[in-house]
């Protein structure tokens, strides 16, 4: 099993207190890279969620949202602490005897320290915690379902490029082997006339066969695409993060049919390595997909 990179997850639930909504995305990234939207009354719970998180995403980058609303009007309102509010006020007049009063303060200035002293009259537990941990948890889930399925449907795209790709090659497969043999003819003659000519000089010969089997013989690139597309279809049957290794497969599939393009003898040559190369183009395209 495979899994996409790009998913949507979201949870909501209920409880004695609040009810909770968490929503869950993630996109294309080489590494895991999460971000979480500071949820004050736990800002220590991003250390967990992102241990429980990593356990089943490794790659992508991962964003999570919260919105909460308590049931009970009451709770969650905001209190002014008189203590901390008193303290900011002492720290201002100090500021300003200290100029001898060139310098005043206002309202809003006081304002830019309100987390310091305007809090909630709610202090959250354990219960709490562990509710709004299983949301999380829910929301993570939910994200990694869809990334499953979406991981399938690139499987199912993936294997059919493959077929694609293992169809061309063989027809052109067959084409240089009626190609090889037609040069082996022309070769034959061409030595023919060299062991007659006795003006030639002696490495003649030795050119002319180096020639064919340097410039002509795509055997061993033939040999390495099916080896390719063998390991391909072994990965995606192993699944688990391939995605990278996937990629690096598709380059050297490219690598392969460019050096194919270069031996080119053949017009049907040259059209089958251009089928080749917009199959490989598709692969490419999706594996950057692939967790």
């Amino acid at each position: 099993m495979i899994k996409s990179m790009t998913g949507f997850g979201s949870a909501k639930r209920k409880s004695e207190l609040m009810e909770l909504s968490v929503e869950t995305k993630s996109l294309n990234h080489r590494f895991f890279d999460l971000k979480i939207k500071q949820f004050k009354e736990f800002f220590t719970a991003d250390i967990i969620i992102r241990q429980e998180t990593q356990k089943i995403i490794k790659r992508g980058k991962v964003d999570i949202f919260f919105d909460y609303k308590y049931i009970n009007d009451e709770v969650g309102e905001f209190v002014v602490n008189k203590d901390k509010l008193g303290k900011i006020e002492s720290f201002f007049n100090e500021i300003e005897k200290h100029f001898s009063n060139e310098i005043s303060y206002s309202f809003s200035d006081i304002l830019r320290f309100k987390d310091n002293f305007i809090v909630e009259n709610y202090s959250w537990g354990e219960k709490e915690k562990s509710f709004f941990l299983s949301v999380v948890a829910d929301a993570i889930k939910s994200l990694d379902e869809m990334r499953i399925k979406e991981g399938k449907f690139i499987e199912d795209l993936l294997v059919g490029y493959i077929k694609n790709l293992e169809t061309i090659l063989n027809d052109t497969e067959k084409i240089y082997i009626d190609e090889r043999d037609r040069i082996r003819d022309n070769m034959k003659k061409k030595i023919v006339e060299l062991l007659e000519d006795k003006t030639s000089e002696d490495n003649r010969l030795e050119q002319e066969l180096f020639y064919y089997f340097e410039k002509v013989d795509i055997e061993e690139e033939i040999s390495r695409l099916k080896s390719h597309f063998q390991q391909f279809k072994n990965i995606l049957l192993k699944g688990g993060v391939v995605g990278r290794k996937l990629d690096f497969l598709a380059q050297e599939m490219f690598r392969e049919v460019n050096t194919i393009a270069s031996k080119s003898q053949n017009y049907s040559f040259i059209e089958s390595v251009v089928e080749m190369k917009s199959e490989i183009e598709k692969i490419r395209e999706q594996v950057q997909n692939i967790e």
